[in-house]
Formats: structure tokens, sequence, C-alpha cells
């Protein structure tokens, strides 16, 4: 924000500049956001499509991936549309192909990330050519009215941005706005029980896209220093039941019992992830008015630490020493893990460096020091 404060403020700006700051590369620009994108048919998509053994392999690289952003996407589903989709290509909707060609990069990403020895390298241009499509596709079905799996490519669409996006992330505060706001439009905040026209598979679908767009948002807000986009005030919709992809579908007419949070299904981390990230930017919103009075950081505390104490066992790590192998639910555990102890940090980094003699200051200083140290039977480290 000072940055940009400044930069208004410069007497020598010139708007001609502007043109020539694409020093950054053309990856980093959204072509949503910036215009980079031309009218198409359904016949140029089609021409785009790989061949249909590498197509198959980029589905399954992507929706095989047990990646918890991907919950949006009911794989059996797609799959099955997948195989329609091949039999008569021309009668799909651009939503749906822009869909395929979020997935396509995404498989593309994964592959990339996978193969020994590449995946600090350079993503490949084949990447971008899909992303662009995705967005192309997106454009062209003009996703700003409702329609079906418009909301579903742009959440896909907003992943892969954030994929290939550089550190600052600033264009995809922005970016998830947009798709936010077309969410809004189609009542994907609302409770979805109240639509009796859409069937019962096609609620729950709604809940997990909304949940995946919420933390996507708090998560974007807290690497870039940015406010959450996504209010919840006006909004009730409920979260989605743990469930695993076999245990519903289109034909189902009554939801099946959720299964035990015990078990580390990609639903009931991304729960636990909205749980956590809910209150770590509540944290993180009033530390800002720094220095917080004591009651409303005890108030705070009190909040952060009950919130963790309700996140499932499977997911909790109390200790980095329990962070064994690259497995995927250790880095969620970790993820979740270091949500929280990134809250703590900023909720009592005030008391770090203050002293003071009554009890519940020094009782908070205490709270920066990892578990593990207070643990310790050594008096020199204050706690």
């Amino acid at each position: 924000m000072n940055n940009a404060t400044r930069e208004l403020g410069r007497r020598d700006y010139d708007a001609s500049t502007e043109d020539g700051a694409t020093d950054v590369e053309s990856r980093s620009l959204s072509p949503v956001l910036f215009g980079f994108v031309k009218e198409a048919g359904i016949n140029d998509f089609l021409a785009a499509l790989p061949p249909r053994n590498d197509a198959d392999a980029l589905v399954s690289y992507c929706l095989d991936s047990g990646e918890p952003s991907l919950i949006h996407i009911h794989g059996p589903t797609f799959k099955a549309e997948y195989e329609e989709f091949w039999k008569s290509p021309s009668t799909v909707s651009l939503a749906w192909l822009s869909l395929l060609f979020g997935i396509f990069s995404c498989g593309v990403f994964i592959q990339h990330s996978l193969t020994p020895g590449t995946a600090e390298t350079v993503l490949p241009k084949i990447f971008d050519f899909y992303r662009t499509k995705c967005a192309t596709a997106l454009t062209n079905s003009n996703y700003t009215i409702p329609g079906r799996y418009k909301v579903e490519a742009a959440v896909t669409y907003l992943g892969v941005e954030y994929l290939q996006s550089d550190d600052l992330r600033t264009g995809i505060s922005v970016l998830i706005g947009v798709v936010s706001r077309v969410a809004i439009v189609m009542g994907y905040h609302r409770d979805p029980d109240i639509y009796p026209e859409l069937s019962v598979f096609e609620r729950e679908m709604r809940r997990r896209t909304w949940l995946v767009l919420v933390v996507l948002d708090y998560i974007i807000a807290l690497r870039t220093g940015l406010l959450p986009v996504i209010q919840r005030g006006p909004g009730n919709a409920t979260r989605p039941r743990n469930l695993l992809d076999d245990d519903l579908g289109p034909s189902v007419t009554i939801l099946p019992p959720e299964r035990p949070n015990t078990e580390t299904a990609n639903i009931s981390f991304m729960v636990a992830m909205d749980q956590m990230l809910s209150i770590a930017s509540e944290v993180t919103d009033a530390a800002s008015e720094f220095p917080l009075t004591l009651e409303k950081t005890m108030e705070l505390n009190n909040r952060l630490e009950a919130t963790w104490n309700q996140i499932p066992a499977p997911w909790k790590m109390d200790s980095s020493n329990e962070a064994t192998g690259g497995d995927d639910a250790t880095i969620q555990r970790f993820s979740l893990g270091m949500t929280y102890q990134r809250a703590r940090c900023i909720l009592h980094r005030q008391h770090l460096v203050t002293q003071r003699g009554d009890r519940d200051f020094n009782a908070l200083r205490c709270a920066l020091w990892d578990r593990e140290i207070k643990q310790l039977d050594d008096p020199t480290h204050g706690c």
C-alpha cells in the first residue's frame, strides 16, 4: 500500500510508461484481468485439444492427485461426462470446456512437479497454453450470466492462476474478487437447500465449491497482507459433509451419514483449514490495531485455542518431530499447524519485547515459545 501511494504521488508520473511496464513475464498476467482474451467458438477449442491418450493422462494426473482444493470437482461424475464428451465433442458447453482445459493445465503442473529433476524448473509452455484456453472459454461463455459449470470452471481457473503466480499474488486477490462475485450472483453463498430445483448431489457440490473459494480467499489474504474479499455476514452456506467421492453421485436422493472426522479425507481437511484460517484472519486483522488491549488479546487467544482444540486429531501436529516423510497427509497437517502457530505469534508478538510483572501478561508472553521448549525443565527461558 505504501508503494502504491508513493507511485500515485510521483509528480513525474507518465501513464505512457505503463505499456512498457510489462517487464513482468506474460505468465504472471491473468488473461481474464488484463483482457488477453479473443472471441472464439467451440471449434477453436476442439482444435486445441491434445491427442486422446495425452488428454486421458492429464485428467488422471489432476483428478487422481488427491489434492484437497479439487473437491469442487466430483471425479467419478466428471470422468463419466468426459467419456461422453469424446463421443460428441461439439455438443458440450464452453463452460464445461473451460473446466476441461483448467484440468489439463492442472494436470501439466502436477506431472511437471512429480517428474524427478524438473520440479524447480520453469513450467512448460503447454501449461500456459491450456491456462489461456481455460480463460478464453470461460470468458466466451459469458460467466457473468448464471449457468452450469461456470463457477466450477472459474474456481479451477483461479487455482491454476495461483499455481503460477508470483509470491505477492496481488493479482490473484483481485481475481478472487471477480470469481467470488460470480459465485454470489449464482447463490453459492446461500445454503443450497433453499433451491428445491437442485438435486441433493448438486447442493452438496455447491457447498464444496463455496468452501474451496472461501479457503482460497483466506490463504491469499494472509499471504498478501490484504483483507479477505468474501464477507461471511450475508451468506449462510453450510459446510459440506465429510464424504468421499464414492459416497455420493448424481443419483443419490438422500446424503449418507458423514464419515467420522478421524478419517483423513479431503473434505475433513478443508473444513479444518476453513475453521483455522477464519480465526487466523480475524487475529491478523485485530493485530493491525497494535497494541491490542489485554482483554481483546485474551478473548482472541481463547477463541484461537478453542478452534485448535476442535481440529480432528488426525490433522493436528503438536511437534515438528511428528513430520516424518513427505506424504500428502503430513504436508496438510503441517499446513494446519503452521497456520495455528502463525496466528499465535501474530497475536502475542507485542508481548515478546515488553516486560511487565502481572501474571496474565507473562502468560501471554509465554505463548510465543514452542510447546517443546516450554516443557523443558530450564528456568532460563523465562516461562
